[in-house]
């Protein structure tokens, strides 16, 4: 049984073609304060070494207004910037070198393992990234760089607390806003979804006048699922910033390719090999030309997200033509489990068929916690009969926004995803 897929909105630029055109676009909007609550977890401190009296932004996830941070066991004064982002103050200190960086929310805690280098008065003390442990978080390791000194406006990212270490080439005006997308997508059986590959790594990118919103304001808010969600174009045209940009992370360089139509130039590359999209990693945006801008760059524009160990049900992960469809999800509800856990946001998306493989119209989208666990609703598939044939998208975001001067910012996500298939049984 081979059925077809979807083609417009995957992409989150709605009618992107450079991407695999079989689901839905993945680009989420910022969190709210009162959106619901998410697991405690600390990605990184920007910068990851300072003095006392120096400030620094703390990224994650689950920060609530009342959150504490300290460095080793000294508290730091916080000023809360979202739930993604705290600013916070180096407080005074009797060590230099590494300290833990320790978050508290409610009963939560993480603990980021020299997360943070102490300086002392002539600057010594090596620069540490960290690993997160604690009560929560998947324990991670992150690639992290720190800020680089390529021209800090101080400007903050209210959403993530990310500052603009970019540089803005000779013109020294505010930057286009920009999306930028990399994508690994593991396919179950290719063969089914009319597909000749099993794998799918791609990378785009796209520039624009800035708007209000974000590419991915259209997902449903974590802890919640929706069934047919709009997914329009946040914007109508795109800008031309030279023939190619690159994304690059130590000794690994993707370049894009400008694609142009009547909604303007757009940036490319497909067919990737799973090597070229390293895990846990941040990826720089390099703009070579950059047009009327000149010359610009973001550090850590995109941080890759983890693979996975172990998906269940399995059967959703079945390859053999012959053994597709095994996976049941039940209109009575069914859980869904995947490991590790990881630090961003976990997507569940189901395209309805009918039986005989026909396209119904229907997509249930889910996004919750990337926790390991999700349970699917069955009522978002009453008006469709047991036997209905299923594509099951499982997908973990990893979302930067970062701020380019003025009303402009770059929006960057990663995803790691596997595409199965089901049936749907009662």
């Amino acid at each position: 049984m081979m059925v077809g897929l979807k083609s417009a909105r995957f992409l989150f630029v709605g009618s992107f073609s450079g991407m695999i055109a079989c689901g839905q676009s993945m680009l989420w909007g910022t969190e709210s304060a009162s959106s619901s609550r998410v697991e405690l977890d600390v990605h990184a401190v920007q910068p990851s070494s300072g003095r006392p009296g120096d400030v620094a932004v703390v990224t994650g996830q689950g920060f609530g207004e009342r959150v504490t941070v300290s460095f080793d066991q000294a508290l730091s004064d916080v000023e809360w910037l979202g739930s993604e982002a705290l600013l916070v103050t180096v407080p005074p200190s009797k060590v230099e070198g590494p300290v833990d960086v320790i978050v508290v929310e409610g009963n939560q805690s993480v603990r980021l393992v020299d997360g943070f280098t102490i300086l002392g008065d002539d600057g010594a003390g090596a620069t540490t990234g960290g690993t997160t442990t604690g009560t929560t978080g998947g324990g991670t390791t992150l690639d992290e760089t720190g800020l680089l000194d390529t021209g800090d406006t101080g400007e903050i990212d209210t959403a993530t607390g990310t500052p603009w270490t970019g540089t803005t080439g000779d013109t020294g005006g505010d930057l286009p806003s920009g999306v930028v997308q990399m994508q690994h997508l593991q396919v179950s059986c290719p063969s089914c979804l009319g597909l000749t590959s099993d794998l799918q790594v791609s990378a785009e990118a796209a520039f624009h006048d800035p708007v209000p919103g974000g590419w991915l304001d259209w997902l449903p808010a974590l802890g919640t699922c929706t069934i047919n969600p709009p997914n329009d174009p946040l914007v109508s045209s795109y800008i031309d910033v030279g023939e190619w940009v690159t994304l690059t992370s130590g000794t690994s360089t993707l370049r894009l390719d400008r694609e142009v139509d009547a909604t303007g130039a757009r940036y490319t590359v497909a067919g990737l090999g799973t090597d070229e999209f390293l895990r846990t990693a941040f990826f720089d945006l390099t703009v070579p030309d950059g047009g009327d801008y000149g010359a610009w760059s973001v550090p850590d524009a995109v941080l890759t997200p983890t693979g996975f160990s172990d998906i269940q049900p399995w059967e959703l992960l079945l390859v053999s033509p012959l053994d597709a469809f095994s996976a049941r999800l039940s209109k009575s509800g069914t859980e869904l489990t995947w490991s590790p856990t990881g630090t961003g946001t976990f997507l569940l998306m189901v395209d309805v068929y009918s039986p005989a493989g026909l396209p119904t119209g229907d997509l249930v989208v889910c996004q919750s916690a990337d926790s390991g666990e999700m349970t699917l609703p069955g009522g978002y598939f009453s008006a469709h009969p047991a036997g209905s044939l299923l594509v099951v998208y499982l997908i973990r975001n990893q979302f930067e926004r970062t701020a380019l001067g003025g009303e402009s910012w770059l929006e960057g996500v990663a995803q790691m995803g596997v595409i199965g298939t089901a049936v749907l049984v009662p």
